[in-house]
């Protein structure tokens, strides 16, 4: 079996993640609708670890034609400051756990390599059992 690269295997925790909070949320966690969701980041992807931490992630429903509804998650996006203060009310520890993170530089911008994402690989997976159980 060939060895699995680090972006490989920060691919398929990408895929784990997204079913993660599929089953934790269930529905839109701004609106409670249950169309056109998406996993939706609180702040940005581009820092490893931010990108799979769970309490950075939440489902958001995307913007339906067919209803006329905008999307919660298109409002996150572009209502920077409502959209702080909406999940930082919503979820006060969770708020807290991501400014801790954003203060801590070289935890932000550390390599990482495919052991590393093998750690959160496994993570996910667990939780993904114990959602299922």
């Amino acid at each position: 079996m060939a060895k699995r690269t680090a972006r490989t295997i920060k691919a398929n925790c990408d895929r784990l993640a997204r079913e993660v909070i599929r089953l934790r949320d269930v529905v839109c966690q701004r609106c409670g609708g249950s169309v056109n969701l998406q996993v939706a980041h609180v702040k940005v992807r581009q820092y490893n670890v931010t990108r799979h931490d769970l309490l950075n992630l939440l489902l958001l429903c995307s913007s339906n034609p067919a209803t006329g509804h905008k999307g919660c998650h298109e409002w996150f996006d572009t209502n920077t400051v409502l959209s702080s203060k909406w999940f930082e009310d919503t979820f006060p520890a969770r708020h807290r756990h991501l400014a801790e993170i954003e203060r801590n530089w070289e935890t932000r911008t550390k390599t990482w390599r495919a052991d590393d994402w093998l750690k959160v690989e496994k993570y996910l997976k667990e939780k993904l059992k114990d959602l299922r159980a």
